[in-house]
């Protein structure tokens, strides 16, 4: 049985609480007015009037310890330490009388509306969605270890049972074992005379690489000539004709170009595109030189200098 107990300034709300599938239902209510300040900014001042009231309540619907749903709408404004104090007075208060407590809400359930009475039932939902203050106060249900032992037990004798059957298969065991280590041994034999003539081998490997290396290096030294050559002639404007083209055998090598232009942008351009020669550096214009006065038939000799790395 359920009773719903609304604490108040100016009343104290008790109703009979009757459970039909997920509602409560409210049944034979009383409305208490409360005077001289027994309850006041929250906080009980007159405790043996309140709890006289609920035991008259009780005693008139013969209810023997029922449990109790309590509604302080007041404690929601209230600072956290402050909280707890009046939790705990409401409790003490209301446990007095009898009364087991289920819950401590701030939220009234059963509300008044401006033009509706009273509402006469909550759902189980509801009650559930509410905060409990009183849930700090209520001892931790302790399980029954009845179930525990009864799964230990199990679990024991399951434990039992795995370890007579591994010991029953260990001296089969242990004879493959070794049989399987001789086999393992052998292998492992091999596999060291295996790893000998590799570690032979990548040492060849490694002297090779490096003879290799030292004919690339040499190999590379000795640029093609040919390679420049082609790419003189690729670059070379239509206007542009070349003298001479000589390479120096010291080094660094020298690259020199000698030839001539109508225009003066053509050996521009011819020395922005030779420039691209993966092979030559520091391409620069040696001498330019005007041949002839006259604008119309005007040519220019120049000569190209550059390294060949």
């Amino acid at each position: 049985m359920l009773i719903y107990i609304e604490f108040n300034e100016n009343f104290l709300f008790l109703s009979k609480l009757k459970k039909i599938k997920e509602k409560f239902f409210s049944l034979k209510s009383k409305y208490i007015p409360l005077k001289n300040f027994e309850i006041n900014d929250g906080k009980i001042f007159n405790p043996s009037s309140l709890f006289l009231k609920i035991k008259n309540f009780l005693k008139e619907n013969k209810l023997k310890k029922p449990k109790a749903i309590i509604c302080i709408p007041s404690i929601i404004t209230k600072k956290d330490l402050l909280i707890k104090l009046i939790t705990l007075q409401f409790a003490l208060c209301t446990s007095k009388s009898g009364l087991k407590i289920e819950k401590i809400i701030s939220d009234q359930l059963l509300k008044r509306d401006e033009k509706m009475s009273l509402k006469n039932f909550f759902t189980k939902n509801e009650l559930n969605n509410k905060l409990d203050f009183f849930k700090q106060f209520k001892a931790n249900q302790n399980k029954h270890p009845k179930n525990w032992f009864l799964l230990s037990i199990i679990g024991i004798i399951c434990l039992f049972a795995i370890l007579f059957k591994i010991t029953s298969h260990k001296n089969s065991q242990l004879i493959l074992l070794k049989n399987k280590n001789k086999i393992l041994k052998e292998k492992e034999n091999m596999l060291e005379n295996k790893i000998k003539t590799m570690q032979h081998i990548v040492t060849q490997n490694n002297t090779l690489k490096i003879k290799l290396e030292k004919i690339k290096k040499f190999k590379n030294s000795f640029k093609n000539p040919n390679d420049i050559l082609l790419h003189i002639t690729q670059t070379l404007p239509k206007s542009c004709w070349l003298q001479r083209i000589n390479i120096s055998s010291k080094k660094p090598k020298i690259l020199e170009i000698e030839g001539f232009s109508n225009k003066e942008q053509n050996i521009t351009e011819f020395i922005r595109d030779l420039s691209k020669t993966p092979q030559l550096h520091s391409l620069r214009l040696e001498k330019l030189k005007r041949t002839k006065k006259n604008t119309k038939s005007a040519s220019y000799s120049f000569k190209l200098s550059g390294k060949i790395m």
